[in-house]
């Protein structure tokens, strides 16, 4: 059986998203939103990181672990996996 919408105007608890350029999508809204925050705090770090190295110049020889491209395989798609998915659909 389909639900029908209610004819007095009001919402049935769903509303949708991303179906215009209005209407941003919430998950994507978050992602940037942390995004943004990161940049932020990266600049921030990175400005903290200057006064310790003035302090303590050992500090700058100190090195951040290697970010390595199989650390992401699991969270990013190729664009195989991609023409694989949208064929299929």
């Amino acid at each position: 059986m389909r639900r029908r919408a209610p004819k007095n105007g009001q919402s049935n608890g769903f509303d949708a998203y991303a179906v215009t350029e209005e209407v941003s999508d919430p998950v994507a809204h978050a992602i940037q939103c942390l995004s943004d925050h990161m940049q932020a705090m990266d600049k921030k770090v990175e400005s903290m990181g200057q006064v310790l190295c003035e302090l303590r110049p050992e500090y700058c020889n100190e090195e951040l672990p290697e970010l390595k491209g199989e650390d992401f395989e699991g969270a990013v798609e190729d664009e195989s996996t991609l023409s694989t998915r949208e064929s299929n659909s």
